[in-house]
């Protein structure tokens, strides 16, 4: 279980980080800026909720650290 948290953890994290570098293609190509204000409101609060996934997916990733850890301390 512990394997599976981390592997999702990290899977997580790289979609996510995946998604920010989009986005921020997509801030600095002239096609988002010529979708006016609208578009790159969009764009922000997408980027915010990219970095709130991000801060969930490390804080997964951490856990399944400190369990993984307890496990290898508990069986030595």
């Amino acid at each position: 279980m512990n394997m599976s948290m981390l592997s999702n953890g990290v899977g997580g994290l790289m979609q996510t980080m995946y998604k920010l570098q989009q986005n921020a293609q997509q801030v600095a190509s002239s096609s988002a800026q010529q979708g006016g204000f609208s578009s790159m409101s969009s764009t922000a609060v997408a980027q915010q909720q990219l970095l709130l996934q991000a801060e969930a997916d490390v804080k997964t990733v951490s856990t399944a650290d400190q369990m993984l850890g307890t496990t290898i301390d508990t069986r030595a």
